[in-house]
């Protein structure tokens, strides 16, 4: 027998937490510098409302006397 679908609701406080968490505990897969300050491609595995781990990479920017800043991010 199926079980019946688990509606979750939309959490995008968790979702900028969890994002922000893999700026510092992520894995840094490329760095690089210009003008614009250094840039970090960090890949890590967020948890989903339902209980699921996903791959995610993100992309950000760290300019002179900034915290991080958070360019992109997409399933990896």
């Amino acid at each position: 027998m199926a079980r019946p679908a688990r509606k979750v609701r939309s959490a995008p406080e968790r979702l900028a937490a969890d994002l922000r968490g893999l700026a510092s505990a992520g894995r840094v897969v490329a760095r690089s510098r210009s003008s614009h300050g250094e840039k970090y491609v960090v890949d890590g595995w967020p948890e989903t409302p339902t209980g699921n781990r996903v791959a995610v990479r993100t992309v950000w920017i760290v300019e002179a006397g900034s915290p991080p800043r958070l360019l992109t991010a997409y399933p990896a």
